[in-house]
């Protein structure tokens, strides 16, 4: 490969990284909150009602321009939606400064709030980031993504809660029929040794 075609092929890389980039934060809310900017939003975007998600959390300090590391320690997240709402574990994301996440499955679909609260670096933080502000996305129903049409997801649910009724009792039999097998094998050895001793003190 000429010097010429390396340099383009880097420049495309470079280009759709930073539309790549791009897209991430506009699906993600950017807030100045005192000396650091937080970059909010989902890990997957869009985000799907009954698909393992989670927040997504980025912290820069603005004066250094540089990702803020640690603050899972004395940062903590809440998870709100309609009435109710479940406190989660931040954790770091790995070889990615400056980013956390937590593990979420959202299981209705519609608005959802992040709240954090604590400190970052001693600066105390008391945030609430609503999807229904359209600065990120909200969760999107799933029906329109199943093919063929009617393969809704409550169809789909009834449709694995039967088989799992199926498999359980198929294990059932299965079990059943060990027990019973290893029952013929003991009666038959029992009946065999029986056999043997008489046939040994038969004159």
């Amino acid at each position: 490969m000429t010097r010429s075609m390396r340099w383009l092929a880097a420049s495309i890389l470079a280009a759709v990284a930073l539309l790549l980039s791009l897209s991430i934060a506009l699906a993600h809310e950017n807030r100045d909150v005192g000396k650091y900017r937080l970059t909010v939003g989902w890990t997957g975007e869009p985000a799907y009602q009954g698909q393992r998600n989670g927040l997504s959390l980025a912290i820069v300090n603005k004066d250094t321009n540089q990702p803020v590391e640690g603050a899972e320690k004395t940062l903590k997240a809440e998870i709100l939606f309609g009435g109710q709402k479940r406190e989660v574990p931040l954790r770091a994301v790995f070889r990615q400064p400056g980013q956390y996440t937590s593990d979420v499955i959202p299981t209705r679909d519609g608005d959802y709030r992040f709240h954090f609260f604590g400190d970052i670096e001693g600066q105390k933080i008391d945030e609430v980031f609503d999807s229904a502000d359209g600065k990120f996305n909200a969760v999107q129903k799933t029906d329109a993504l199943y093919f063929p049409a009617g393969d809704t997801s409550a169809q789909l649910a009834q449709t694995v809660q039967a088989a799992d009724q199926k498999a359980s009792q198929s294990q059932t039999f299965g079990i059943l029929g060990l027990v019973l097998g290893a029952l013929g094998l003991v009666v038959g050895g029992v009946a065999f040794m029986n056999g043997q001793r008489k046939a040994g003190t038969a004159p």
